[in-house]
């Protein structure tokens, strides 16, 4: 397995959190049912309301395209562009180090998420 990550960092236009959050929070939920999709999260600061950032990592940079040209994330990219301001896209292909975390458990900072 070849990991492929991904790091994307929304700016919303001011107010617009509480409309993209439920949007975003759907679409995770899409992605990691995805085959290739073995990470997605979505990370947010209170003191920076109109930002959020996305760390998705996938079997391969395939899984990621396979990803891109699914249903759910072109539903989800034309419904959320009226809300955000800007957008950008990272993405690494060599992982120096890459585990799974081993328990099924959901850890507290995660919790806040579902």
């Amino acid at each position: 397995m070849r990991p492929f990550a991904v790091a994307v960092r929304f700016v919303l236009h001011a107010g617009q959190s509480a409309e993209f959050e439920p949007l975003i929070r759907q679409q995770a939920a899409q992605s990691l049912a995805e085959p290739g999709c073995l990470v997605f999260e979505i990370w947010q600061d209170p003191t920076r309301a109109d930002e959020i950032f996305l760390w998705e990592v996938y079997e391969s940079p395939e899984a990621f395209e396979t990803h891109l040209k699914s249903d759910h994330f072109q539903r989800f990219d034309a419904s959320v562009g009226g809300l955000v301001r800007t957008k950008s896209v990272e993405t690494w292909n060599t992982a120096l180090s890459f585990d799974r975390p081993e328990s099924s458990e959901t850890p507290d900072s995660d919790r806040s998420l579902s």
